[in-house]
């Protein structure tokens, strides 16, 4: 079987040379949202829920899968990554100001961070210290 972005059944799946590349991108504004990678959702083996896990003082944020009814669960929806589809997103207006604020960055077009696996937490790991003050140009 070959690997096609557009296949339902076989899109978790990648070439085993590919490596993972997670990240999430944030908006603000009217439409305020956080978009979760695909390989995010890859790196966590096809959660059917995950969490973000957030770190004010760092800032950080560490995305994991969670159960149903835990705090700040979001399901992950099935056909999210269907017919060409890469992501899918979260909508929280004030989460993303505190986080706006936290980081220093202002989000008005969308700022991407890159972030890591990590196998020991089982959770993707996203750390946005570079984004502080005068480094707010690296974001």
């Amino acid at each position: 079987m070959t690997f096609s972005s557009s296949c339902q059944e076989c899109w978790p799946r990648m070439p085993e040379n590919r490596t993972l590349k997670p990240f999430i991108s944030v908006h603000s504004g009217k439409y305020a949202n956080i978009l979760i990678g695909k390989d995010v959702i890859r790196a966590l083996e096809n959660p059917e829920y995950i969490t973000m896990l957030v770190n004010w003082e760092v800032p950080s944020v560490a995305i994991m899968e969670c159960q149903p009814g835990d705090n700040m669960s979001f399901k992950v929806p099935p056909e999210a990554f269907a017919a060409g589809r890469n992501a899918f997103r979260i909508f929280s207006k004030s989460f993303i100001e505190r986080l706006s604020v936290a980081t220093g960055v202002a989000f008005d077009k969308g700022v991407r961070f890159h972030g890591v696996y990590d196998p020991e937490k089982k959770a993707v790991i996203i750390d946005f210290p570079a984004c502080k003050g005068e480094n707010s140009s690296n974001c």
